[in-house]
């Protein structure tokens, strides 16, 4: 899914514990400038425009120093790259809730502008938009437990003892994966569905998750994420025998 635009925010309730009275004021006025996954409302599949021009990403006070990615050894989470590979910042507790016992899958798309860009500096710094984006929302950190971008890179988002924020009412044991890109706007590029296609079956043995619990956004909840092409490639590799 993904982040939701901003047509999107005054319908929904916070899917997170709200943040103290002293900061409330402060995140209400930075909602407005928010984007992402499309939900609630017709047409309203993000452009990316609000995220182009990082001078209007609301500023949001990190609970520590923020972690330079580029200064971290290369490592790998579960076969994918660690957060701190891209995160400019560090969860916050205090705004989350602890994980259940995983159940069901959610998979979105960014639902910003088209991404097709393979350097992976790219995906980080798209991924940071994200997080920035979803914290100055007044949540934790960035909504989704795992990332795919179009070269097929995984990428560490929300440690996975932390509850995802990315599907209203609906978090509660649930493992987000987001895929970088707009996919009404966009194909799903063939190492990115082979990527997504292991990740889902990987979660789903861990977990005991059945093929039933693995579902897209719109399956969820009245919203066009994950787009055109991802909601097809979705319905593809649920029915071809391949998560079976």
């Amino acid at each position: 899914t993904s982040p939701m635009d901003p047509s999107s925010i005054d319908p929904q309730r916070p899917l997170e514990p709200r943040p103290d009275a002293s900061r409330r004021g402060f995140l209400l006025l930075g909602l407005g400038l928010l984007a992402g996954c499309s939900t609630g409302h017709r047409g309203d599949a993000s452009t990316g425009s609000l995220w182009a021009d990082p001078r209007r990403w609301p500023a949001v006070p990190e609970p520590v120093s923020p972690v330079t990615p580029t200064s971290v050894p290369a490592a790998s989470i579960d076969g994918g790259l660690s957060r701190r590979h891209w995160a400019g910042g560090h969860p916050v507790p205090r705004l989350m809730s602890p994980m259940a016992p995983p159940r069901s899958i959610t998979v979105h798309h960014d639902g910003m502008s088209s991404f097709k860009a393979i350097p992976r500096a790219e995906a980080s710094e798209r991924l940071e938009r994200i997080r920035r984006a979803h914290r100055a929302r007044g949540w934790g950190d960035i909504g989704y437990h795992y990332a795919i971008d179009p070269s097929g890179r995984v990428w560490q988002a929300r440690p996975m003892q932390w509850q995802g924020a990315h599907v209203r009412d609906h978090n509660v044991g649930n493992i987000g994966i987001v895929m970088l890109g707009n996919y009404d706007l966009q194909p799903v590029t063939g190492s990115q569905r082979a990527a997504l296609t292991a990740r889902i079956s990987s979660l789903m043995q861990r977990h005991g998750i059945s093929l039933a619990r693995v579902r897209t956004h719109q399956e969820l909840a009245p919203t066009r994420c994950p787009g055109i092409t991802l909601q097809r490639c979705m319905n593809a590799i649920r029915t071809d025998g391949t998560l079976a």
